[in-house]
């Protein structure tokens, strides 16, 4: 049966059950368009612990082509980055005016709009636990939630976890495969060093496809792709949750060839990307490929061209302006944070741990495998 179920407790969220497959929408902004859909349809209040099983078809279909709008917006983007490509390398062009004039060319030309993405406020009325839903000319069956489990009713809304939505559509997903020929490996450095060992082996699945002895005698060695010319005889430190105290490894030629040794320097180099980016992990994702130094120019030009602070952009995982200025530094990969995460669990949290064993965790979306699943 099709239906669109909306949950209430702490927090609201929606699963849509649709051709035998289930979509969970936690994402506020997005719950707050798949209800204006919903209203568009007849009804007249959307609120919590009930079912919707009219005008289904209708409703995917409305929603299918607002996330086509986004994808669109998305190509325009490009559209304006292969255009300042072919000036970037002019001697009297400045980084700044190109940011400026791609952030302008993106708000005069993108056909999806602030508006359009938010929808406006829904207000929830609730009364105990069971809420109404009318609409007109028909009837609502009313039913509780029965058909999900209480423990995983209260997993799901208790969480406070960010998103990451992004869209990319992965072509390299086979990649994986390979690495996880080395799961074992990486979940014993995962958890060494306080990762989410899916997170680690989506690096590895971008780094080097999950090819190791082939990358020996390249710049960038290994399974990690650890970069020889920064890292050949240099100590690094990380905290090694299992001892309980920091861990200083030297980095040799032949720690680099051994494939264990080179996931293991690629773990302590993450954690420690991590650590310098406050554990925000879309930029200590980003950072493990750019480097601090870079990273910090991305967030210092962001921080100038639209004044959200460098500190509050790091501290809150959804303050994303800053992927907007990546590809103005001309390093490493631009796009480095959607190809990782495309080789995530689709919809899945991610979780890695602070010094202290707190948990900081991520829930990656990635739009193109939700229309895909829908």
């Amino acid at each position: 049966m099709d239906y669109i179920e909306f949950i209430k407790k702490e927090n609201l969220c929606v699963k849509i059950h649709y051709n035998n497959k289930v979509r969970l929408i936690t994402n506020k902004k997005n719950i707050e368009k798949l209800i204006s859909i919903c209203e568009k349809y007849g009804y007249e209040r959307i609120d919590s612990s009930c079912y919707l099983e009219d005008f289904i078809k209708e409703i995917i279909r409305d929603y299918e082509k607002y996330y086509q709008r986004k994808k669109n917006s998305l190509k325009i983007y490009n559209l304006v980055y292969d255009g300042v490509n072919l000036i970037r390398n002019h001697p009297k062009i400045s980084k700044t005016i190109m940011a400026m004039g791609t952030l302008t060319a993106l708000a005069v030309v993108n056909p999806f709009g602030g508006k359009d993405i938010e929808s406006p406020a829904i207000e929830y009325e609730v009364s105990n636990e069971s809420i109404n839903i009318k609409k007109e000319s028909s009837n609502i069956i009313e039913k509780t939630s029965d058909n999900t489990t209480k423990e995983e009713i209260d997993t799901m809304l208790n969480e406070d976890v960010s998103e990451f939505n992004f869209t990319y559509d992965n072509k390299n997903i086979d990649n994986l495969q390979r690495v996880k020929e080395y799961q074992d490996i990486f979940i014993k450095y995962a958890n060494m060093y306080g990762l989410d060992y899916n997170l680690l082996m989506a690096i590895a699945s971008q780094e080097s496809g999950g090819y190791h002895y082939d990358l020996l005698n390249t710049p960038a060695i290994g399974m990690m792709q650890i970069e020889r010319s920064a890292f050949i005889n240099r100590e690094i430190t990380a905290y090694n949750h299992e001892d309980g105290k920091d861990e200083t490894f030297l980095v040799t030629d032949l720690a680099l060839n051994d494939l264990e040794s080179n996931i293991k320097i690629g773990a302590m180099l993450l954690q420690i990307a991590l650590e310098a980016s406050d554990y925000n992990i879309p930029l200590g994702v980003q950072t493990y490929n750019f480097g601090t130094g870079y990273i910090n120019d991305a967030l210092n030009m962001c921080a100038s061209l639209t004044g959200v602070p460098k500190e509050k952009m790091k501290n809150n995982m959804e303050e994303l302006e800053w992927l907007d200025y990546r590809e103005f530094l001309n390093v490493g990969d631009p796009k480095y944070v959607e190809h990782v995460f495309s080789f995530l669990p689709n919809n899945e949290k991610i979780t890695v741990k602070n010094r202290a064993g707190q948990e900081i965790s991520l829930r990656v979306c990635n739009e193109i495998e939700k229309m895909r699943n829908i």
